[in-house]
């Protein structure tokens, strides 16, 4: 209860705009009651606000994999990682936003950022081809 407890306040805060205390909130709540993920999401978003993009992606990612049906981990982890912007990264992007129109049909933001992402390393196929 009290995990739950400092979860809600951290969206009230989160809601709000008061990112420092939607933080601190979704924190202590994560302290609290390690297993329950919906803190540790709204801590991987606060991470990502804050540009802490490693610690964001660890956070993202775990909860990612413990409930792989939610789309909502996997955009923020794709726009994470086409922030990143170096071709591992990109190859990750593709990886998670295949993982989020699968799960997702309906979800034009993932099949535009897809497609973007495969017309990217197109070009760069087709950039070298040229030069060969």
């Amino acid at each position: 209860v009290r995990a739950e407890s400092f979860f809600h306040l951290g969206r009230v805060h989160h809601v709000r705009g008061n990112l420092a205390g939607a933080r601190q909130f979704y924190s202590e709540s994560a302290k609290n009651a390690p297993a329950f993920l919906l803190a540790h999401y709204g801590l991987g978003l606060m991470h990502a606000n804050a540009g802490e993009r490693a610690a964001a992606v660890d956070v993202l990612s775990r909860v990612a994999k413990a409930y792989p049906s939610a789309p909502e981990p996997l955009r923020v982890l794709a726009r994470l990682h086409l922030d990143g912007g170096a071709g591992a990264d990109r190859a990750e992007a593709e990886r998670v936003l295949d993982r989020l129109v699968a799960l997702d049909p309906e979800d034009a933001d993932g099949w535009c950022l897809l497609a973007h992402v495969r017309m990217q390393g197109a070009g760069k196929g087709a950039a070298g081809a040229v030069g060969d």
